[in-house]
């Protein structure tokens, strides 16, 4: 709810005259906020340039391999064409390619790689074409799709140590208080977390305290001392094999 109203807002400050009265305030649509991702392709550029193809299927992918993808662009006018920008509708897809002009009857091809990183699912993105012919409007765009195969089982736990998976790896404890982080055996052997307490009061446990091959828990972080002010900490987790930087869970003492 709160990324739909931030993008709410931002829309309608895009859109906004310099110039405000309370008069001309107005909500926008949901086809206007959709122009606004999604843009339409210009009217001034109908029938000046053709691709090779404008869908393209990347298929099955895995969520480590990054994959490479051409298409072609071709001027069918009478005048030169300077491609000015392409502007993909996701950081995951990356232009290769620079613009450049193409003279009439020439064909340019393009290169761009997609990136899988963080995503398990079917997806669509645009490549968005922009020339001289609009500045304002692309004059063509490529639909990118395919779908992202992913195995890992513990994907809603992000964090690592280890073969430990966690929901998260900071918390915020106010005085008596305690915080929950969701965390999974990913090995093939029990282990049993701990952490030496760096702050007197400040403790950790996990639930169940072994946690068996494939099994999910919950580490509690609690603190039951006194504060005089604010502190920022850690915990350095025991019992599993990871780096230094990987054991850490920061807390903060509020």
């Amino acid at each position: 709810m709160r990324a739909r109203l931030i993008y709410l807002v931002v829309a309608v400050l895009v859109l906004m005259p310099i110039s405000l009265s309370a008069q001309s305030r107005t909500l926008l649509s949901r086809e206007a906020l959709d122009s606004l991702v999604n843009p339409s392709n210009s009217p001034k550029a109908v029938g000046s340039l053709s691709l090779s193809q404008s869908i393209i299927d990347l298929g099955d992918i895995e969520d480590d391999e990054v994959v490479y993808f051409n298409f072609e662009v071709r001027n069918l006018s009478q005048r030169t064409i300077t491609i000015t920008e392409f502007r993909p509708s996701c950081s995951c897809i990356k232009v290769l390619s620079k613009p450049q002009s193409i003279a009439p009857d020439a064909t340019l091809r393009v290169s761009a790689s997609f990136n899988p990183a963080g995503r398990s699912s079917a997806f669509g993105y645009r490549v968005n074409i922009y020339t001289d012919l609009d500045s304002q409007l692309p004059s063509e765009r490529v639909m990118v799709e395919g779908r992202v195969v992913n195995d890992d089982v513990w994907l809603h736990l992000p964090y690592r140590a280890g073969v430990l998976r966690l929901s998260r790896k900071e918390v915020t404890l106010t005085s008596r208080g305690e915080e929950r982080i969701v965390v999974a055996n990913s090995g093939d052997k029990p282990i049993t977390i701990t952490a030496k307490p760096t702050v007197e009061g400040l403790s950790l446990r996990c639930e169940p305290e072994v946690l068996q091959p494939g099994c999910e828990g919950e580490m509690v972080v609690w603190y039951r001392g006194n504060m005089d002010s604010e502190l920022d900490t850690i915990l350095i987790l025991e019992g599993v094999e990871a780096s230094p930087i990987e054991s850490v869970i920061k807390i903060k003492l509020r």
